[in-house]
């Protein structure tokens, strides 16, 4: 019996010493935070130093204001991660917001480097928040804050205009389902004005083509 025991303890310390390794590799991969610490860590190079400075502020005034805290961080590598994986790594291994409360905001930015690459971004929210930022919303601030202003390689406009909205949120300026309704409500109306100029149009090519004259030079218009 006793045997048996030393046996499957070799087989257990056999397996972690296997292991081992792989595991202290994996939590190498995350960075060290900075020193000294800051809000903004743009390791990637994307911001300018004024805009580094402007973001800080924007940052330091934001948690001074709230019981939570953000950080931008910017990575040129996830280092064989997914995203949300990373940022929420990054988040517990740098300690980000108060401790025992789980309310800090990681922004991760990988940008684009070359033609075979892309661009990844995730906000990565505590559970402290995420009665205040829920996935839905932090998913519409990605893709209507961010990403439209990522595409033209506009990463500080984007970072702030999701800070603005994180901070709206945050200090009850509007609630979540508010934010959502008035997103989803804009682009009802641009559906709404394409179908009537839609109409319009090929009312007018109908109305152009039964009267019989022509003319030259000139294709139909181009809407946008």
């Amino acid at each position: 019996m006793k045997k048996n025991a030393f046996s499957c303890k070799n087989i257990l310390l056999g397996i972690i010493f296997l292991f081992l390794p792989v595991f202290l590799s994996a939590q190498g991969d995350i960075p060290n935070q900075p020193y000294p610490p800051r809000l903004v860590n743009d390791l990637a190079g994307i911001f300018s130093p004024q805009q580094n400075a402007n973001l800080e502020r924007m940052l330091v005034s934001y948690s001074d204001s709230t019981s939570s805290q953000i950080t931008v961080v910017t990575v040129n590598s996830l280092n064989g991660y997914e995203i949300n994986d990373f940022a929420s790594r990054l988040g517990e291994k740098w300690g980000v917001g108060q401790k025992g409360k789980d309310n800090g905001i990681v922004i991760l930015i990988k940008p684009k480097t070359s033609d075979r690459d892309y661009g990844e971004v995730t906000l990565s929210i505590g559970y402290g928040l995420e009665d205040v930022i829920p996935d839905a919303v932090a998913n519409r601030i990605i893709n209507h804050e961010m990403v439209p202003r990522f595409k033209e390689n506009d990463y500080y406009g984007g970072v702030v205009a999701a800070v603005n909205v994180i901070f709206d949120l945050a200090t009850g300026k509007y609630g979540a389902d508010s934010y959502v309704n008035d997103s989803e409500g804009f682009w009802i109306i641009i559906v709404f004005l394409a179908i009537v100029l839609l109409i319009i149009f090929f009312v007018a090519i109908k109305g152009g083509g039964s009267s019989g004259s022509s003319s030259g030079g000139s294709g139909p218009p181009f809407i946008f």
